[in-house]
């Protein structure tokens, strides 16, 4: 319930310029999502600064930002069992349902599409360029054998444009990665919970949207088949496939989310690889022996023979040679040289499915090895291991830089605890030090009054025998008298 800001949006800059906080890098950047990250990262600052706003919380005609700490407290403390600290003050709480977090993460996840739909325009005018672009350049395809030829390519290209437009999902969870692991580690949501709702949003509005505008404008275009089994059938196909591209590529993005470069040059030779695979650019057949598994590692492969095998099935092809009468050639004949079958339709339509949520769960994965959760747990079972004598070698050196890394971070703690006592040995010497000066400025001061009576007093022993010879009394002898016992106490 602690106020971050109060007052109008376009104050804010000049609030967090007067309070000596950092502003927003740039426009693109939402103003919530900064101020929710200097909640994590500049707590102190913004209570001191915000502390004489508090009072003054009016929701009827302010626009306030607020930090629920306390209901998040409240699931962390019952997630996790804390019950000591601030979390031990905390009471009535009660779990808050995976559907609510759900909605709650969907709706963030509509608000920043809402706010920066910059992605979202370009990939619907993209899809819909090129759908007629491809659509004009393919218009009324026939039934000859450059029709063929066409209609392989335009397979072939559609799957590449999709593939390499997947590289557009490198950020989908790395943007966020900096407040996903503030909000994990305070225990907001579940890894696997955040990670598929964040995909699911993302793919459904920047990929298959894309994909069924593409689909339709192409299909009726190019003049394919027209039936409509065949028609879902092919938008199904490019869906899929358009899916699987974007969840890889999000996954090589949240694997490096420190290097956005190197992760666009690995998606970038994934789906090289991935679309030369297909068996339009290369004959799957004449692979070698020890690489004739590698087209079932490719979702275009399949795509593929789904794309052209739908479409060729049952038709003939016009073959025109020169000096010779035209031939009719089943499609199916030139479908076997390509290695392609419509009888494995269902088969890869099976492996598509597979793929897509085979990638989800890679997502989920790297998502929670990321966050420390599976690592954590992975170091337990091997140090485990380690102690039964049953792990191998091979365990011992790859979880050689872990354990060095608890050393280092035990050696730390070590050095850590070493400085903190330092630094209370040292403040306790100075306080004793702060004492002690106290005691000699109080005696200092006591010397110096004890200073000034004894100056006084010497001052009137010497005018005292002064004033008697100027009497003139000279009825007795005037012998040289000791001082005054008074004075000589004080000498």
């Amino acid at each position: 319930g602690v106020v971050l800001y109060r007052g109008a949006r376009s104050g804010i800059h000049n609030y967090l310029v007067a309070c000596g906080l950092p502003t927003p890098a740039s426009d693109l950047i939402s103003i919530s999502d900064h101020l929710l990250e200097l909640a994590f990262t500049h707590p102190q600052e913004l209570a001191d600064a915000t502390a004489a706003l508090c009072p003054l919380v009016n929701r009827g005609d302010e626009h306030v930002v607020r930090c629920d700490a306390l209901r998040y407290a409240q699931h962390r403390a019952l997630r996790t069992g804390v019950r000591n600290g601030w979390a031990a003050t905390i009471t009535g709480a009660r779990r808050v349902s995976y559907g609510r977090v759900a909605r709650e993460l969907a709706w963030r996840c509509g608000v920043q599409l809402a706010r920066n739909s910059t992605m979202l325009r370009m990939q619907l005018g993209v899809a819909l360029g090129m759908a007629a672009l491809m659509g004009l350049a393919f218009f009324s395809v026939s039934a000859d054998a450059a029709g063929f030829q066409n209609k392989a390519g335009a397979m072939q290209i559609t799957l590449v444009l999709f593939a390499f437009g997947g590289v557009s999902m490198l950020p989908a969870v790395a943007s966020e990665w900096a407040i996903v692991w503030r909000e994990w580690h305070s225990g907001f949501y579940p890894a696997w919970l955040y990670t598929v709702i964040k995909l699911a949003f993302d793919l459904c509005v920047l990929r298959l949207l894309p994909s069924i505008l593409f689909g339709s404008v192409f299909y009726a275009l190019m003049g394919l088949r027209r039936e409509l089994d065949a028609f879902f059938l092919f938008q199904l196909t490019l869906a899929l496939a358009n899916v699987a591209a974007g969840l890889y590529c999000s996954a090589i993005g949240t694997a490096l989310p420190g290097a956005p470069g190197a992760a666009a040059l690995l998606a970038i030779v994934t789906m090289l690889i991935s679309t030369t695979l297909s068996g339009l650019e290369l004959n799957l057949q004449t692979l070698p022996s020890y690489l004739a598994w590698l087209p079932r590692l490719s979702f275009c492969s399949y795509a593929f023979e789904i794309l052209l095998t739908t479409e060729l099935e049952g038709t003939t092809v016009l073959v025109e040679i020169p000096g010779a009468p035209p031939v009719r050639l089943g499609a199916q004949v030139l479908l076997d040289l390509f290695g392609l079958s419509s009888s494995r339709i269902w088969t890869d339509l099976g492996a598509l499915v597979a793929f897509v949520i085979g990638a989800f769960c890679l997502n989920c994965l790297i998502v929670a090895v990321k966050l420390n959760r599976l690592v954590t747990r992975l170091e337990q079972a091997v140090a485990r291991a380690l102690g039964r004598g049953r792990c191998s070698r091979f365990l011992r050196m790859a979880t050689r830089p872990q354990r060095a890394g608890v050393r280092a971070s035990a050696v730390t703690a070590e050095a850590e605890a070493a400085a903190n006592e330092r630094a209370a040995t040292a403040q306790a010497e100075v306080a004793k030090l702060k004492v002690e000066l106290r005691e000699m400025r109080v005696e200092l001061e006591r010397l110096r009054h004890l200073a000034h009576h004894i100056s006084a007093a010497q001052t009137q022993a010497r005018e005292e025998p002064q004033g008697d010879s100027a009497m003139g009394d000279t009825s007795r002898p005037n012998p040289i008298s000791p001082p005054p016992p008074s004075t000589q106490r004080i000498q």
